[in-house]
């Protein structure tokens, strides 16, 4: 059964730091809706290669705080398979913010 997460939007421009990340995104939203939507079921967490996904402190909450994550070393930089955000999610975000077709890039931050 395929389940997922709403998604969290952060403020334009605002820096995330690891601590940020930790706190906020990982304790403060992941854990809470994957126990919801998992209970007692396996599940493994991706994330993407950004500087605070790979930091130390957000490698070892992971590794403490998930049954099974896929770490920064494991991740492949250029596969199809693990990059879901580039093909999926980025066109369904960019229409929830008003984005029309012809732009290929979007820098937020």
């Amino acid at each position: 059964m395929k389940r997922k997460l709403p998604l969290l939007f952060i403020d334009q421009g605002f820096k995330i730091d690891s601590n940020y990340y930790i706190e906020n995104v990982l304790e403060g939203y992941l854990l809470p809706h994957a126990q919801k939507l998992y209970e007692t079921e396996y599940f493994c967490f991706q994330q993407d290669s950004s500087l605070t996904h790979q930091a130390n402190p957000t490698q070892e909450w992971c590794n403490q705080n998930l049954s099974d994550f896929i770490s920064s070393k494991e991740l492949l930089a250029a596969s199809v398979d693990l990059n879901t955000l580039d093909f999926c999610v980025w066109g369904y975000m960019l229409s929830k913010i008003g984005v029309t077709k012809g732009l290929t890039s979007l820098k937020i931050g």
